[in-house]
């Protein structure tokens, strides 16, 4: 009787496995597809099947959960993971997956531990310049971009032919580009500052010069001056403050115009370079298991939002830089109508 109850329990428990296995099978086949919520379920009802505890089941929930970007489910399964499997040859890939779905989370802080402790503890590992790639992006999204800067530069020098390479290489160009910008506002900050200043001494010269005038028409009045002299004097003294008024517009529209082509220049290079990053990146492959993916997807979702704000910015400098031609343009036939 006994040896039959421990057969019947034998039995039982193979059948078990049977049963997670197929549901396994099943998950990784919906897996491949991207059916991620059909992978779920079926690496639910696994580890259902298995009481509670299957390491792959396990491994391959989190995986999916993190995929389909359910990222608070995906970070307890990772901690249920570690718990109950500390001795796993899945344990490196499981850390390193808390640490990306940490930074999902804007958990930025505990995500950079996590994944400096990831390189400490396993640096032969193939995800080393990944977990560099995502400390950065921690850095890069708290606005820490020098620091952002040099991690990302770890990846680019250290670990060049690494699938995180051309992302490390156009987070970098978006770095400098940004840095680019902050000093093209600040110079075009102080340029308007100038040109307002500039602006009120003009004005105050010019009531100045229209007073001189006033007092030279009345001196000339009085003294008795043939009409036609006094009429000439009066002509000269308009044209020379036409082409006072003349001369500083000019200057200022050409100093704006100087500006503005500079800065499509920079922005031009920027472009460029953020374009032969992005179409070097989509011919690249992605060492990154099972996380390619929502790798990408984030990747190309971000390269999408920067590349639009820098063509839009292009674009308005383009407008800008057509309207201070056209009115250097005007400037320049009234100069020479006159």
């Amino acid at each position: 009787m006994k040896r039959f109850v421990l057969l019947l329990v034998f039995a039982v428990a193979c059948f078990g496995h049977a049963v997670s296995d197929g549901f396994l099978d099943a998950g990784l086949d919906s897996y491949s597809r991207e059916d991620w919520s059909s992978a779920i379920l079926s690496f639910q009802k696994a580890l259902d099947a298995s009481g509670g505890r299957n390491e792959n089941a396990q491994y391959w929930l989190i995986m999916a959960k993190t995929s389909a970007r359910s990222y608070p489910e995906a970070l307890k399964e990772v901690k249920r993971f570690i718990a109950l499997y500390p001795g796993s040859k899945k344990m490196p890939d499981v850390i390193y997956q808390k640490g990306r779905v940490e930074c999902m989370l804007t958990l930025h802080d505990e995500s950079i531990e996590t994944l400096y402790g990831f390189i400490s503890s396993y640096p032969d590992n193939n995800l080393i310049p990944s977990a560099y790639f995502w400390i950065g992006e921690n850095l890069y999204l708290t606005g820490r971009l020098d620091d952002a800067r040099t991690v990302f530069s770890i990846v680019l020098i250290d670990y060049s032919s690494s699938a995180k390479g051309e992302a490390a290489r156009y987070r970098i160009a978006l770095i400098d580009q940004a840095a680019t910008q902050e000093e093209l506002l600040r110079l075009l900050k102080l340029s308007h500052e100038e040109s307002l200043r500039l602006a009120e001494e003009y004005q105050k010269q010019q009531k100045t010069y229209e007073h001189v005038i006033e007092a030279y028409q009345k001196q000339l009045a009085n003294s008795g001056q043939d009409e036609k002299i006094v009429e000439l004097n009066q002509k000269i003294l308009d044209e020379r403050r036409k082409n006072a008024e003349l001369y500083d517009k000019l200057t200022l529209l050409q100093i704006k115009n100087d500006e503005l082509s500079a800065m499509l220049t920079a922005l031009n290079v920027e472009l460029n370079e953020i374009a032969d990053a992005e179409n070097a990146s989509g011919n690249s492959n992605n060492s990154d298991t099972s996380s390619s993916i929502e790798d990408n997807e984030g990747d190309a979702s971000s390269k999408k939002t920067r590349r639009e704000i820098l063509e839009e910015l292009l674009r308005k400098a383009n407008n800008l830089k057509a309207l201070y031609e056209s009115l250097l343009e005007q400037e320049k036939l009234k100069e020479g109508k006159e």
